[in-house]
């Protein structure tokens, strides 16, 4: 089980509901926030694998999962999926594999959010 990179980093049609439920101006506060919360997400994902703690890293990765889905974080959402799956179905070589590389996930989603939302903290 893997996470389809070709899968765009931003969902536009989750951004645009969002922008149409909450108003443009206030996206990219709400951005922040998002990026602020992902950020300590990934960090328990990280270290959940690290520690072989698979109910933390179920638990962290659906999560985040669910929070990338809110804010159209569609990659990092997906490989999140990957790894809350692959902890139910007891395939832990998989869900810590896949956390390896959440950081740099996250990282491109975070600058990918930062362009298109420059007005925000960038937090």
């Amino acid at each position: 089980m893997t996470t389809d990179d070709s899968l765009p980093l931003l969902d536009d049609a989750a951004l645009q509901a969002l922008a149409q439920d909450t108003g443009d101006e206030i996206v990219g506060v709400l951005v922040d926030e998002f990026l602020a919360e992902a950020a300590r997400r990934v960090q328990e994902v990280s270290e959940a694998a690290a520690t072989d703690d698979f109910s933390r890293l179920g638990f962290e990765g659906h999560a985040l999962k669910s929070t990338c889905s809110t804010f159209g974080a569609a990659r990092l959402g997906a490989r999140a999926a990957v790894i809350e799956r692959s902890v139910k179905d007891g395939d832990h070589a998989v869900a810590v594999a896949r956390a390896q590389g959440i950081l740099v996930e996250f990282e491109a989603t975070a600058e990918a959010f930062r362009t298109r939302f420059p007005t925000g903290d960038g937090a």
